[in-house]
C-alpha cells in the first residue's frame, strides 16, 4: 500500500465548507459536540475568522490532497490575566480515523502556542457515566490523554441531547514550564475526601485542624533490593536527625502529586526521574491527609548524590533488616514495621496480590 501523502496548513475561509460536512455528523450523529443544530455556513465562516483576527492558530489536515481534519485554539476566557491558557478543538473526518493525524494536528497547535506565550492549554471533553453509550465514545479522552493531558475538573449531568444527561470533563496540558514562586512560608493545597484539591490553601506551619493535605514519598529501590534512605537534617522542623526513606514533602499548591514527587526528588537527592507516567504504589489516609508512596527502581551511586545541604545530611542504600534495625534503636522515623515490609514486597510486585489472574 503506498503510503500517504500527509499535509497541515493554516485554514483558509474557504475551506469552511469542507471542514463544515466534517463537523456537521458531530453535530448531528453524536453527543462529542453539545451543539444541537449544525451551523450554517456563513456562521462557521464567522467562527473561523474570529479566531484568525485573534491571533490563535487554526491548521487544517490534508491526506492525499483531501482535508481530512482541523483543529484550533481559542480563548480559555476572555478577562486578560487568562491570556496564557488557550482551549483547543480538533475534528477528523471519520474516514480517516486511526491514522495519527489528530497527533500531528495538536503537535502543530502546540508548537505555535509556544511561540504565542501560551503555558496551559485546556479540551472541554463530552463524557458519559455510560459505557457504551450510541452517542458517545472515550476516544477523546483517550486521545488526550495519550497526549499528557490530565483530568482537571468534571461537571456531572451538566448538559443533555439526544434525552440524555452529559458530563463535561476539562483536561489540561501543560506547554512551558512555570518559574516556582519563591513562597515562605510553603502554600499547600487543601484536599477533601476524596483527595481532589478543594481550591482552598493553606501555609505550612499554619495548618488548620482538619484541614487535608497531600504528601509524597519516593522510595529508590537498587538492583539488590536495597532502599536508598536519608538521614535528615539536625534542625529540620519535624522528625530531626533521623533517618528516613529515600524523600519525603508536601505537594505543592498547583502540583498533582507525580510533579510534587518528581520535585522533591530532584531537590533533596538531585535525582532526574520522569514520573508523568507514574501512579503511587500506595496510598494511605491518616488524620491530616495522605500519603503517596511511588516505588522507582535506579542503581546509583550515592557519592554522586547532590544533596539539598538544607534538608539531607548524607544518604544510602540499606536492607529490610537495616531500616527496621534503626527504627528499633529510634534513629529512623517510626514507620509502622508492616508499612516497611509492605514497601519492600511491593518492590518486587506491585498491587495487592502476589498473582494477577488477568
Amino acid at each position: 500500500m503506498a503510503e500517504k501523502k500527509i499535509e497541515i496548513r493554516t485554514v483558509s475561509e474557504s475551506d469552511a465548507e469542507f471542514l463544515l460536512e466534517i463537523y456537521a455528523p458531530y453535530v448531528k450523529n453524536t453527543a462529542v459536540s453539545f451543539e444541537m443544530q449544525v451551523p450554517s455556513l456563513e456562521t462557521f465562516k464567522e467562527r473561523i475568522r474570529k479566531t484568525i483576527s485573534l491571533g490563535y492558530p487554526y491548521f487544517v489536515v490534508l491526506v492525499d490532497d483531501k482535508i481530512a481534519g482541523y483543529a484550533f485554539a481559542s480563548p480559555f476566557n476572555e478577562r486578560k490575566a487568562y491570556e496564557i491558557s488557550a482551549e483547543l478543538s480538533i475534528y477528523i473526518h471519520a474516514d480517516f480515523h486511526g491514522l495519527g493525524i489528530g497527533r500531528l494536528l495538536y503537535a502543530k497547535l502546540e508548537e505555535s502556542l509556544k511561540k504565542k506565550g501560551i503555558v496551559k492549554v485546556y479540551a472541554l471533553i463530552a463524557a458519559t457515566p455510560r459505557n457504551p453509550d450510541k452517542y458517545l465514545t472515550q476516544a477523546s479522552l483517550l486521545f488526550h490523554t495519550k497526549l499528557g493531558f490530565s483530568v482537571v475538573a468534571r461537571f456531572s449531568a451538566c448538559a443533555k441531547k439526544f434525552d440524555n444527561f452529559y458530563d463535561a470533563v476539562y483536561m489540561e496540558k501543560t506547554l512551558q514550564t512555570i518559574p516556582r514562586q519563591s513562597q515562605n512560608p510553603e502554600v499547600m493545597d487543601v484536599y477533601d475526601k476524596h483527595q481532589i484539591p478543594t481550591g482552598l490553601t493553606c501555609c505550612r506551619g499554619k495548618w488548620e485542624k482538619g484541614r487535608l493535605r497531600s504528601i509524597v514519598h519516593v522510595c529508590v529501590f537498587n538492583s539488590k533490593g536495597e532502599l536508598l534512605i536519608q538521614h535528615r537534617v539536625q534542625d529540620k522542623e519535624s522528625w530531626p536527625g533521623l533517618w528516613d526513606i529515600s524523600i519525603g514533602g508536601h505537594i505543592d499548591a498547583g502540583e498533582y502529586s507525580q510533579q510534587g514527587a518528581q520535585r522533591e526528588l530532584k531537590e533533596e537527592l538531585g535525582i532526574e526521574e520522569d514520573f508523568s507516567d507514574s501512579r503511587p504504589a500506595l496510598t494511605l489516609s491518616f488524620s491530616g491527609g495522605y500519603d503517596n508512596f511511588y516505588i522507582i527502581k535506579k542503581d546509583l551511586n550515592t557519592d554522586e548524590l547532590i544533596l539539598q545541604k538544607e534538608e539531607v545530611q548524607e544518604a544510602m542504600w540499606a536492607s529490610e533488616e537495616k531500616i527496621l534495625e534503626l527504627i528499633k534503636n529510634g534513629s529512623f522515623i517510626p514507620y509502622k514495621t508492616s508499612l516497611i515490609k509492605l514497601l519492600f514486597n511491593m518492590n518486587e510486585e506491585n498491587g495487592a496480590h502476589t498473582k494477577r489472574n488477568f
